[in-house]
């Protein structure tokens, strides 16, 4: 791209689920004193059968969306007087369009489509895509239904394993949770099976031991830099991860976690926990991939 993306960049596409993610990146941008980008990506015209009539109405369409940005940008300004909003409409592939744009943004704010069946599947195609690949934190706005979305005062929940995106994420984290004025719950989920005792190589007292080790040093030295957060620490004994973190998002703000933990496959982008929470949480999604220290 001619021109590189800066501060919070926002997937725009008119639907339900685009709007509140839209309203969810403003909100962030002000919170971190960061200009607004609201993106909105033009399909390239089909291969097969629809390039004709595409490029009749491809100056029609590239007009509507254009003023949907602007009418969007005007609320925004005017609700958020100090944030700087910019638009632009790009013509591409949504999902390696916004990619693209997480290599110079700071976070990348997504909406998703619908809670299961096929929406799930049109999901995998840009949120999915865009939080597995993406340069910088994405942000996945669920659930698509608005009125189910909890309110936005519970805390900041992060998910944390000892790995080093589960350490990145915990940085973001901590942000959130400052910015948001709302406590921090550092989540760490173990399991020791009910024959390990017996086995002679695994010790429940030993794993209990780590994994209260683990959720220690994920928060060691973040409390002195953000003095005002409230921290939480909660260890889950269960074998089941991803429900766990699910269910956990019922009563949160937010969730963040890394894209994928120490027990991650090296050719897997995403992990089943953070797979999962994209498509089946109950708030907005936060997936770290890689976070430089400064940028937190």
């Amino acid at each position: 791209m001619s021109e590189a993306f800066t501060g919070v960049v926002v997937g725009v596409d008119g639907g339900p689920s685009g709007n509140a993610a839209t309203e969810l990146a403003a909100d962030t941008a002000a919170r971190y004193g960061e200009p607004l980008c609201l993106l909105h990506v033009l399909q390239l015209a089909p291969a097969v059968g629809m390039a004709a009539p595409y490029a009749n109405h491809f100056d029609e369409w590239r007009a509507a969306s254009e003023e949907l940005l602007t009418a969007l940008a005007d609320g925004l300004r005017e609700k958020y007087p100090e944030l700087t909003v910019v638009t632009r409409v790009v013509v591409g592939n949504p999902s390696g369009t916004l990619i693209d744009a997480s290599q110079s943004a700071r976070l990348l704010v997504v909406g998703c489509r619908g809670r299961g069946g096929f929406a799930e599947l049109l999901l995998g195609s840009v949120s999915s895509q865009v939080a597995a690949h993406a340069k910088c934190p994405v942000i996945v706005v669920r659930p698509a239904d608005e009125q189910a979305r909890p309110h936005p005062g519970l805390p900041v929940v992060v998910g944390v394993d000892g790995s080093a995106l589960s350490a990145a994420a915990v940085g973001l984290a901590f942000a959130e949770a400052d910015t948001r004025r709302v406590p921090l719950v550092v989540q760490h989920v173990w399991w020791a099976p009910d024959y390990a005792a017996g086995d002679g190589q695994i010790d429940p007292v030993a794993l209990e031991a780590e994994a209260t080790r683990i959720v220690a040093e994920s928060v060691e030295g973040w409390s002195d830099k953000y003095p005002n957060v409230a921290v939480e620490t909660r260890l889950t004994h269960s074998a089941d991860a991803e429900a766990e973190m699910i269910e956990t998002s019922t009563h949160a703000s937010l969730v963040v976690v890394g894209s994928r933990g120490r027990g991650g496959f090296r050719g897997l982008l995403l992990g089943s926990v953070s797979q999962a929470l994209v498509h089946h949480a109950e708030c907005p999604v936060a997936i770290v991939r890689t976070v430089p220290p400064e940028r937190v």
